[in-house]
């Protein structure tokens, strides 16, 4: 055993990630009799489930880690050393497939190793429910609602991605939403969802907290027989699109009574979710996370400002060539006013926005309808010259995208 040990460590001291050959290249079907294999693509599984890093896959390491167990370690009383042996070297691992996966082709390569993983992990003799009692089942349908099911967080995912890059970069909402729509971000945005569901800063321990809690409704509400035959419903894979949830569409057919149960839940649970959802700290988190996933994928920061520029004078929207602003330079700031404006919140006449002669302290101006309860906002502005100015405010507030007005 030791021996095997050796071999897989030196497999992966001496190969990085890339060079490693896809899982589906395997031998799969031998791995129950195959103790190297077995281990080999085991501690590959784990460090996969570690890199991706949210709840779910944590708990598919975990599955993997109690199937190595018995092949890693013979004598009980070494247990601990040898899975910290076992930990240990997987980091290093975890730190290759990270590099590894900044491409998109190594992400999806990544991922096709994980599903692979995945299928492996729940077909048998990997997972035996055939001793699970009735609170275990309901354990697994709960999990499987609230926590493996997080297909709403993929229409989120898309709503708040577009508003923070929008906020992050500077870009238009236009463009942000062809991103997406082109398909261009489409990994970008898979992280994204993970960062707003790991038990890091996301809505992971929430949602494991929701799982507890219905998992007691569900005891309490429905009989032994109904949770046997909705256990048996349950789908197999990801429900991680707003399409996976028609895998859940059996369920709701043919027992009503818990997707009322389950609706009835998800509505008293709204406020909490809402709550975290508003939170700064959660917010902060998604911001700083999706700033380095569009990095990652070719979208990093860039300030373009021409400091020699002189930009007082006429501008209009880029998107809306009737809005006009005038900017004109008081003192130490540089001041915009609307001149033409078809706006019902900041009207014709009212400052729109202001920043410094450093193009720092940026501030817009925003409001309710008719002018009411004015308020000015933080900004950033990203791009500075003598026929362009871009200035972005918090996300889902919008910003300025300029040019000199020709007419």
């Amino acid at each position: 055993m030791k021996k095997l040990i050796l071999i897989s460590a030196l497999l992966f001291s001496f190969n990085s990630w890339a060079a490693l050959k896809p899982l589906s290249e395997y031998p799969i079907e031998d791995i129950d009799f195959d103790t190297e294999l077995s281990i080999e693509i085991g501690t590959r599984c784990v460090a996969i489930f570690k890199w991706s890093g949210t709840y779910e896959s944590k708990q598919y390491g975990e599955m993997w880690l109690q199937f190595l167990f018995p092949l890693l370690v013979k004598d009980l009383t070494e247990a601990e050393t040898e899975f910290k042996k076992l930990q240990s070297s997987v980091e290093p691992i975890v730190r290759d497939i990270r590099e590894y996966s900044n491409s998109n082709e190594g992400y999806q390569k990544v991922l096709n190793d994980m599903d692979i993983c995945i299928e492996l992990i729940v077909d048998e003799p990997f997972i035996d429910d055939s001793n699970f009692t009735v609170e275990d089942k309901a354990e697994a349908i709960a999990h499987t609602f609230y926590v493996k099911n997080t297909g709403m967080f993929d229409f989120l995912t898309l709503q708040e991605g577009r508003k923070l890059h929008e906020q992050l970069r500077g870009i238009s909402f236009a463009e942000a939403n062809r991103l997406i729509r082109s398909g261009e971000l489409v990994y970008a945005y898979g992280e994204l969802q993970d960062l707003m569901t790991d038990t890091i800063g996301g809505a992971g321990n929430l949602l494991i907290e929701e799982a507890k809690e219905f998992k007691d409704v569900i005891l309490a509400e429905l009989s032994d027989e109904e949770i046997d035959k909705i256990y048996n419903l349950l789908p197999t894979g990801d429900l991680k699109t707003m399409n996976d949830l028609a895998k859940l569409e059996p369920i709701f057919n043919q027992y009503p009574n818990f997707s009322k149960l389950n609706m009835d839940f998800l509505m008293s649970v709204q406020v909490r979710r809402l709550t975290l959802f508003g939170s700064d700290e959660f917010n902060s988190y998604i911001e700083d996370g999706f700033d380095k996933i569009l990095t990652k994928y070719g979208y990093p920061l860039v300030i373009s400002i021409d400091t020699e520029a002189d930009i007082s004078g006429m501008w209009a929207h880029i998107r809306d060539e009737e809005e006009i602003v005038e900017i004109v330079k008081e003192d130490e700031v540089y001041i915009a006013t609307k001149k033409v404006s078809k706006d019902e919140y900041v009207p014709q006449g009212e400052k729109t926005f202001s920043f410094d002669l450093n193009f720092e302290n940026c501030k817009i101006q925003f409001a309710q309808e008719n002018f009411q309860n004015p308020f000015l906002v933080d900004c950033k502005v990203f791009e500075i010259s003598e026929d362009k100015i871009i200035l972005s405010g918090p996300a889902g507030l919008g910003g300025f995208q300029l040019k000199r007005n020709s007419k």
